[in-house]
């Protein structure tokens, strides 16, 4: 079995969670219900896949012998071929909605939509076609730095020191959700897994650095969001379970995720009215993940 199985019951378990908590808490006239009670922030899923990210990217990197100056264009080119084609399915899709939503006002702002290109919006203050693209950003972002300071992501402990305090202070001069240093904490909970993984980290070493940057993002960002990153490195490095529908959610996490809020969402709105009691809700939001 993959020692990391886990990592697709993760991924399915943090879309899911973005997507109930758009369905039920941000994105619809959800009535109070058991449903929206117990749904959990949208923001504690996205907190999951940086942690994810932040382990499995650096694993995958030391497993294949990466070194900068030769895989270093490898690397981004096949980041950018995983991330971009559903990515573009996404835009096309989100734009035909809106058109149709819209229509006959609607007009493509073409500026606009080169930005998404590279990921670039935030850096020109443009508006994403679906707002969950901008965690698309962070990740890209998060790639590109990978891809030169993995040197000392992986290094040894005072490479390592070196790079976490380099983190830590970006956060502090540019503390923008936007932008990748915000959410080092979560990335870095990520990274500290690997190194335990790879010996490079003792396990002592590795329960303070958590639980350092699980204070430091409950501090800087949210609670909910510290503690879905923290439970996921412990679970990552603790458990191995997957079955038939934790693989399948993990597998068709990131479409989900990408298409969700442009057709997920509008299917909610539209059945709401109908939806009168618990049980049709539920069927409801069941229908529209599927």
């Amino acid at each position: 079995m993959n020692r990391f199985a886990s990592i697709d019951t993760l991924r399915g378990i943090a879309a899911l969670i973005v997507v109930w908590g758009h369905f039920t808490r941000n994105n619809t006239p959800f009535p109070p219900s058991i449903l929206k009670t117990f749904a959990l922030p949208p923001e504690m899923g996205v907190s999951i896949f940086f942690v994810i990210s932040g382990f499995i990217l650096p694993y995958s990197m030391w497993r294949g012998g990466y070194e900068p100056a030769k895989h270093i264009w490898t690397f981004l080119g096949k980041r950018i071929r995983r991330l971009d084609p559903p990515y573009f399915v996404a835009i096309a899709l989100g734009l035909a909605v809106l058109a149709a939503a819209k229509w006959p006002n609607y007009h493509i702002d073409w500026g606009m939509l080169a930005m998404h290109i590279g990921y670039l919006n935030p850096f020109f203050g443009a508006q994403w076609v679906t707002g969950v693209f901008w965690t698309l950003a962070i990740e890209f972002q998060f790639y590109v730095l990978l891809a030169i300071a993995f040197p000392l992501a992986a290094g040894n402990s005072w490479k390592f020191y070196s790079f976490a305090a380099a983190c830590v202070a970006s956060s502090q001069i540019f503390p923008v959700r936007e932008f990748l240093p915000y959410h080092w904490p979560m990335f870095l909970m990520g990274i500290m897994a690997f190194r335990y993984v790879a010996r490079k980290a003792s396990a002592g070493a590795v329960i303070i650095g958590l639980s350092a940057c699980a204070s430091w993002a409950a501090v800087t960002i949210s609670t909910p969001e510290a503690l879905g990153a923290i439970v996921t490195a412990a679970a990552i490095l603790t458990t191995n379970y997957s079955n038939a529908a934790t693989r399948f959610f993990g597998k068709i996490s990131y479409s989900l995720y990408l298409t969700h809020s442009h057709i997920g969402v509008r299917l909610v709105i539209l059945g709401l009215p109908f939806a009168t009691t618990e049980p049709l809700r539920l069927a409801l939001c069941l229908a529209s993940v599927a």
